[in-house]
């Protein structure tokens, strides 16, 4: 009678190719495998070069002037997205204002447009913090503006990657997403986020592997 025997890998660069063991002692109280030993009912452990980067959870942070209209507005889509993608164990988002005095909900009209497309947020304003250059990998910025006051505070040992965030799209003949709170075209403003979060996405998966 075949009798099953449950085994663990361990793959690194140093380590000789793994072995296949066609018997274990008794009682079954350990497998090896590439040289080393488990107990059994341990969890399957595969380690190869990159997966350990993968697994990480990838922080994003999106930023604009108050975090009411454009950062929000940016964090809720993006959510939506990462929950539409099956992502959400991959990919955490936040939002924060480079001058929010904090406390504050979403403007009405990025609630209104987060609503008609399906989308809920409960966000509450928060001010960009120090701690966030080492919590989050990406901080992108709305526009130019937004860039030079995190650019000002960014500590010179900052984890995290500073951009705009439509870097992530060139092909778009601008860099900046345009401040619904001053020109009040918010349908704009969402369409634009739509394809400059679309392409970070696109971008996240490449170089993450996701």
């Amino acid at each position: 009678m075949a009798v099953p025997i449950l085994t663990q890998e361990y793959s690194a660069p140093d380590w000789p190719n793994p072995q296949q063991f066609q018997s274990a002692p008794t009682p079954l109280e350990y497998i090896g495998v590439a040289q080393m030993a488990f107990p059994l009912y341990t969890p399957s452990c595969f380690y190869r070069d990159g997966v350990k980067e993968e697994l990480e959870l990838i922080r994003v942070l999106f930023v604009c002037y108050a975090n009411i209209c454009r950062s929000t507005m940016a964090e809720g889509l993006f959510q939506h997205m990462l929950e539409q993608n099956g992502l959400t164990d991959r990919i955490e988002t936040d939002s924060a204002g480079t001058h929010s005095s904090g406390g504050k909900t979403a403007h009405p009209n990025t609630l209104a447009i987060l609503t008609e497309h399906g989308i809920p947020y409960n966000g509450i304003s928060r001010r960009l913090a120090l701690e966030d250059f080492s919590k989050f990998d990406y901080i992108l910025a709305m526009d130019n503006e937004n860039m030079e006051t995190i650019e000002l505070i960014q500590p010179p040992d900052a984890k995290a990657k500073v951009a705009l965030l439509l870097d992530y799209a060139p092909h778009l003949p601008y860099r900046e997403v345009a401040d619904p709170y001053v020109h009040g075209r918010y349908n704009e403003t969402f369409e634009t986020l739509q394809i400059g979060l679309q392409a970070l996405l696109n971008t996240l998966r490449e170089r993450h592997h996701l």
